[in-house]
């Protein structure tokens, strides 16, 4: 009974290869997305007197979070890719993580976002990797949603 709940447990984890991206609703593919995180900013208070107490208050969030997508060059160049470029805005994206029957798990919504640095992959003449296009946006906001 223990072994098939535990086969239960390993079937039901998501798989980190089967996402979607909308940015500004529009879907685009990308092969790796990394840096999602959530944090608090916080302040440490000494209490007067024999300061032997130390208290953490938290404080309003100064810093944006940056996630780093990657994705095939298009030689087309036909789609919103063309103008993401440093400096814009974007209001929400979102990445939506699929199970094995492509049904949502898992979504990131993410907001106000600003490109903040692009880069194409090394250039290597005896190599045969892909190119890729790489993408730094800064968030201000990540909220995260379970689907059961």
């Amino acid at each position: 009974m223990a072994a098939q709940s535990k086969k239960a447990m390993y079937r039901s984890l998501a798989g980190n290869f089967r996402f979607r991206v909308f940015i500004e609703k529009h879907e685009l593919a990308f092969s790796r997305i990394s840096g999602l995180s959530l944090g608090i900013e916080r302040e440490i208070y000494a209490e007067g007197g024999a300061g032997r107490y130390a208290h953490y208050m938290r404080t309003p969030d100064t810093q944006a979070r940056s996630v780093t997508m990657e994705r095939g060059m298009q030689v087309d160049g036909a789609d919103i890719i063309e103008k993401l470029v440093p400096g814009m805005y974007i209001q929400t994206a979102q990445i939506l993580v699929l199970d094995k029957r492509r049904n949502i798990s898992c979504e990131y919504n993410l907001e106000e976002l600003w490109v903040n640095r692009w880069e194409i992959s090394e250039m290597e003449g005896l190599g045969s990797r892909l190119m890729l296009d790489i993408f730094e946006l800064e968030y201000l906001r990540l909220s995260r949603r379970y689907y059961g």
